[in-house]
């Protein structure tokens, strides 16, 4: 019972963050903003982690993991629950508002979930239940585009303005979610839940924490892949449906966008099961390597081809975020589980960092191009997951 909540928690976090890719180009169209100005659909839900997580980890240690996912459930439904502004008025700076105070809700629930699944049971099967349960998350992404394609009037990535912006299309994708999370909320908060106890004496200040390399290290690198992922996104119906490269018509865009979070979905369910028989790092080296030379793939392949061959790379993106968290967490002190759990989701602000400095990229370069800082970021993280045994 535990577990189903926490799986259900996960699926709707994937599906709030895969609206925010349909909500670029609706924007940008509407209110012509430049690429890297649409980004900050990006940076509003990613700069949460940096300013959130570590006052989680704290909220944690004094209330417990339950207290927390109830509260994490709240805020979500809170914040889907805000798009019933754009139905009054649409507005960009009403839609940032409402994506902040779902990452609120998504950090917490990161925060205490991430080190809760790590920590019940042993670690050597630490990484491959993670990641298993993050494939619930890909789940919820993948119904996003599908839901988008089917209620927004000209697909969620129309090249065209449109004479009205798709108001009362936008708040019907987010109701459902809102009072499913209400729902969660309450279950999370009446059944038996995770561990509730709080940790007796207090761990090590995170400054202090944030010293020890492999923390530093695996700061970096979730900062990295996160970013790089989150670029990738914010161009990929763009790179889908662009005219100038006869592709994709905006409706097939959106759809095949639910391919990358199948592949990621399909992605967590292989690794999960790789990583019974791979070292952990070994694993996190594979799939960087593979990302990178994907990424470079689509720069040099110009067409429809791009997009598509970009699709794949959440094969290899599935499974970064929680090698990198297991291979970090699992080498400390349990008491210390919380404040390391904020550190490494506070790294997820480079999803709001890399994705703004792409989008400049590509207002200069041209989109194709913008692709190559991605692929350089995945570079990065294989020199990590090389030094991983050096760190530990």
């Amino acid at each position: 019972m535990r577990l189903s909540f926490i799986a259900l928690a996960f699926i709707l976090w994937g599906y709030l963050r895969s609206l925010n890719d349909l909500l670029i180009p609706v924007f940008q169209v509407d209110l012509r903003l430049s690429y890297s100005s649409a980004m900050l659909v990006h940076f509003a839900f990613f700069s949460s982690y940096l300013f959130i997580s570590l006052p989680a980890a704290r909220w944690v240690e004094r209330r417990g993991y339950r207290a927390v996912l109830v509260q994490a459930n709240l805020a979500m439904a809170v914040g889907s629950a805000s798009f019933l502004l754009l139905a009054w008025r649409p507005s960009f700076a009403a839609c940032l508002m409402a994506v902040l105070i779902e990452a609120i809700g998504i950090t917490l629930l990161q925060v205490a979930a991430n080190p809760w699944i790590t920590l019940l049971a042993p670690s050597d099967s630490a990484a491959s239940r993670l990641l298993f349960l993050q494939m619930f998350t890909s789940l919820g992404s993948v119904s996003g585009p599908i839901l988008g394609h089917l209620m927004l009037p000209v697909g969620a990535a129309s090249l065209v303005s449109t004479p009205e912006f798709p108001r009362h299309q936008v708040v019907l994708l987010y109701m459902p979610a809102a009072i499913s999370l209400f729902a969660t909320a309450a279950g999370f908060r009446w059944t038996a839940t995770p561990n509730t106890s709080v940790y007796p004496s207090l761990p090590r200040r995170a400054g202090i924490i944030f010293r020890e390399r492999a923390v530093l290290y695996g700061f970096a690198a979730i900062f990295l892949a996160i970013g790089a992922e989150t670029a990738i996104l914010g161009h990929a119906i763009r790179l889908l449906s662009s005219k100038a490269d006869a592709s994709f018509h905006p409706r097939t865009a959106a759809i095949l966008l639910s391919g990358y979070w199948a592949a990621v979905m399909l992605g967590r369910l292989v690794g999960a099961r790789v990583l019974t028989y791979l070292k952990t790092s070994l694993t996190l080296l594979i799939s960087s390597i593979s990302a990178c030379l994907i990424t470079l793939l689509a720069v040099a392949i110009p067409g429809k081809v791009t997009g598509v061959v970009l699709l794949f790379s959440g094969l290899f993106n599935a499974v970064m975020f929680p090698c990198v968290f297991v291979l970090t967490i699992s080498n400390l002190p349990e008491t210390e589980a919380p404040t390391v759990s904020g550190l490494l989701t506070s790294a997820l602000c480079g999803g709001a960092v890399i994705p703004v400095l792409s989008g400049a990229v590509a207002d200069h370069f041209g989109v194709t191009s913008a692709l190559i800082l991605p692929a350089c970021c995945y570079l990065l993280i294989a020199c990590y997951a090389v030094r991983l045994p050096q760190t530990q």
